[in-house]
């Protein structure tokens, strides 16, 4: 049985990262707090001696009902398909986000596979190491290493060629027209 020090404890450190990653499936925000207290209500009923990572543990279980609610909804309506589920953090990470390059950033990523944003928001936005990656998606933790290097890199690719875009769109409007 778990112990409620714990409990609390692990609500304080991954509630509110948990409730991020959830987001990023474009539940409505109602749901989304659902899906949190659902898996910690899972985590209460769960044997602690086979939950050896708690925050992976976490992640896969809200991840799971995350899909599972979509599967079974058919959403097309939770969020409007150019939302940023970002909107909920502090205003000071908003007003980060929302300056021209961050822009240019969230445009790439949004043009990367949805495994790649997942792999990327799990491994930069909720801080998992690539065993508790592996753990919340289901894959070998070298897959996931192999994989999360490969979607920074197709990253990388999106964000170079949107700056060389940018680059020859601004220089064709001060070339002299002939």
């Amino acid at each position: 049985m778990w112990d409620r020090a714990e409990i609390d404890s692990l609500f304080r450190a991954h509630a509110e990262a948990l409730f991020r990653f959830l987001r990023s499936f474009r539940l409505p925000e109602d749901e989304t707090y659902e899906l949190v207290q659902s898996a910690f209500e899972k985590l209460l009923s769960a044997d602690p001696r086979e939950v050896r990572a708690p925050k992976a543990w976490l992640f896969t279980v809200g991840r799971n009902m995350a899909l599972n609610r979509l599967k079974t909804d058919r959403r097309t309506d939770a969020l409007p398909p150019d939302a940023d589920p970002e909107s909920d953090l502090p205003d000071a990470l908003s007003r980060l986000l929302e300056d021209e390059r961050n822009a240019g950033l969230w445009a790439a990523f949004g043009a990367l596979s949805p495994k790649d944003q997942e792999l990327l928001r799990l491994q930069y936005q909720h801080d998992l190491s690539h065993k508790e990656i592996a753990q919340v998606v289901g894959m070998p933790a070298i897959a996931v290493r192999v994989a999360a290097f490969r979607a920074r890199e197709r990253l990388r690719k999106a964000l170079d060629d949107r700056e060389a875009r940018e680059e020859r769109r601004a220089a064709d409007a001060v070339a002299p027209r002939a």
